[in-house]
């Protein structure tokens, strides 16, 4: 028995490992290797009958194909992931994670009543569970689904200023490429937007990314102009 559980923890710790290295291989946007790395882990997980660590694998390559634009395959990852959620805990932390990310598929095929469906409840599972990161991705992504004018800049803002406070660039720089890419190009003519840019355009140096920061540069013909004003920054 003793074996076993050594064996089923060996095998646990190689899907945490797998699942890290997916990220870090999706943040420098080789999506490619990122999959294999959730794909191996989804197989791990497996092994070692865990329900759990095979959600969340599930989940994470779903996310990475939302991205990718391989939107029928991502919905296949995220409504397996969905029916583990469930099996699971219909009200818990796995729940939240894939309404929220399934939410943002829906969103990525125009499919805006359902994408609202499946963010407004991610929110309120996030609310009821003080799930502070989840919340601010699914409002960041209800946002922009609803592409509401009044009150867009000031949540935008909001969104921005809880993702620098809990130190996460990463999710900050996608800020910026999202709102930009999703022509809402009116914050270009407000110099908080413009700093914003400067602030994601170091996250990017920061992290050593260039994918990033190369994204930033394509959907946002400005960014070359400002990147000399990070640089010193970072000085």
């Amino acid at each position: 028995a003793g074996a076993g559980a050594e064996a089923s923890r060996d095998i646990s710790a190689r899907v945490a490992i797998s699942n890290n290295l997916g990220h870090c291989y999706r943040i420098q946007g080789d999506f490619e290797r990122s999959l294999d790395c959730y794909t191996r882990a989804l197989q791990d997980a497996r092994e070692a009958s865990s329900v759990r660590q095979e959600c969340l694998a599930l989940e994470f390559a779903g996310e990475l194909l939302t991205e990718a634009g391989s939107h029928d395959l991502a919905m296949d990852y995220i409504a397996r992931a969905h029916r583990l959620a469930t099996q699971l805990a219909p009200q818990g932390d796995l729940m939240m994670e894939v309404l929220r990310r399934r939410g943002e598929l829906h969103a990525a095929m125009g499919r805006v009543t359902d994408a609202a469906a499946d963010l407004e409840r991610a929110i309120q599972l996030c609310e009821s569970r003080g799930e502070l990161r989840e919340k601010v991705l699914a409002g960041r992504a209800l946002i922009l689904v609803r592409r509401d004018r009044n009150g867009f800049e000031e949540s935008v803002v909001r969104v921005l200023e809880a993702l620098k406070e809990m130190g996460d660039r990463f999710e900050f720089l996608r800020t910026i490429h999202m709102v930009l890419k999703g022509d809402r190009n009116e914050l270009l003519e407000k110099p908080w937007f413009h700093e914003a840019v400067v602030v994601a355009t170091y996250f990017a140096d920061s992290l050593g990314v260039e994918y990033w920061r190369q994204r930033l540069r394509e959907v946002a013909g400005h960014v070359r102009a400002v990147v000399p004003r990070a640089t010193q920054a970072c000085g």
